[in-house]
């Protein structure tokens, strides 16, 4: 019986090595058999700068999660055109999120008057009005400063009574 006893178990201990590599454990036999179906879904929206997460479970309660990458911004853009006296400028706003900035400024186009109208706006060309003059500083009551004329002097090459060359044009 001894030797009966030791071929049994050396059977034994013969079909348990073929079997244990496939099998070591009975959570693995059952995992084997099990094809995990994920269903998925956003846990985490992402943003325009900030990233989302999306989680996958399936109906065994494995999960695991995802990141989303960020959306970026999508850019609307609106027009100002300048005018007389204003700048333009483009106007950037992201439809996602609402952030907005301003960027290609164009320097206001001033006023061009045409007959006393602006060209571009129609405004009326403003009026100077005049100004009440200085004052006339007091005169020193010293001697007038001599700016060298003499009109007693006579001038070289003009004498009195001289006609004036026909190619002078008068004084009016």
């Amino acid at each position: 019986m001894k030797q009966r006893t030791v071929s049994v178990l050396l059977i034994v201990i013969l079909i348990a090595s073929m079997v244990l590599p496939w099998v070591t454990s009975a959570e693995d036999w059952f995992e084997a058999e099990h094809e995990h179906a994920y269903f998925s879904y956003i846990a985490e929206e992402p943003g325009c700068e900030t990233a989302g997460v999306e989680t996958f479970e399936c109906d065994c309660g494995d999960t695991y999660s995802v990141e989303v990458e960020p959306l970026g911004h999508s850019y609307q853009t609106s027009v100002v055109k300048p005018s007389c006296d204003a700048e333009g400028y483009t106007v950037y706003r992201c439809e996602r999120c609402g952030i907005s900035y301003t960027d290609d400024v164009v320097p206001a186009l001033g006023h061009v008057f045409k007959n006393g109208i602006c060209t571009f706006c129609g405004v009326e060309e403003p009026v100077q009005q005049l100004t009440e003059a200085a004052p006339m500083p007091e005169e020193d009551e010293g001697e007038p400063e001599d700016d060298g004329f003499n009109p007693e002097e006579k001038t070289e090459g003009i004498t009195e009574g001289q006609e004036p060359a026909s190619d002078a044009e008068p004084i009016e």
